[in-house]
């Protein structure tokens, strides 16, 4: 099962697998604001594919990967910035962004 939330600057993917899913055996791939979990079995064999649309474009940069105490593996994945964010050309609080 995956939930999907975010804060101001991310995009986080809470993934909760089952018994039969090897921990460390989950992959996560995204492109903009498309990403699929997948999970693979002891043998590496793909068991569970799902597919997501994030609320947000995300870029690989600066993204992580934990466990939760509840045994979560929680994805963050940085939100790509938009010409929105940066601001006028000169301004100093976008150039500290």
């Amino acid at each position: 099962m995956v939930s999907v939330g975010e804060t101001p600057d991310a995009v986080l993917l809470h993934i909760r697998a089952s018994g039969d899913v090897e921990p460390g055996s989950v992959e996560v791939r995204f492109a903009g604001r498309k990403a699929v979990v997948l999970a693979r079995d002891a043998e590496g064999r793909a068991i569970r594919s799902q597919p997501l649309r994030l609320p947000e474009p995300v870029v690989e940069e600066g993204s992580s990967a934990a466990y939760s105490a509840d045994g979560a593996l929680v994805v963050t994945l940085r939100k790509q910035a938009t010409a929105q964010d940066a601001g006028p050309p000169g301004d100093p609080e976008a150039a500290a962004r």
